[in-house]
């Protein structure tokens, strides 16, 4: 994948073969402290579903968590 810009928006651009799929997730599980510091939150089941996804519906395993 390449991030880039386009019209001062983000873009993203991927090669997909034929009959290949994608999801895209939340970037991160950090946030920023009352101090102004970066801390991670703590991982929800929320946090590995897909934002967006092609086909009818997006399956995730345990074993995906890793990768995510």
């Amino acid at each position: 994948m390449t991030v880039g810009a386009y019209k001062d928006k983000l873009q993203l651009t991927v090669n997909i073969c034929f009959n290949s799929s994608f999801a895209l997730f939340a970037p991160n599980f950090e946030t920023k402290g009352e101090d102004g510091k970066v801390v991670k939150r703590k991982q929800t089941n929320d946090d590995f579903v897909p934002v967006s996804f092609n086909g009818k519906s997006a399956h995730t395993e345990q074993n995906d968590r890793k990768i995510i």
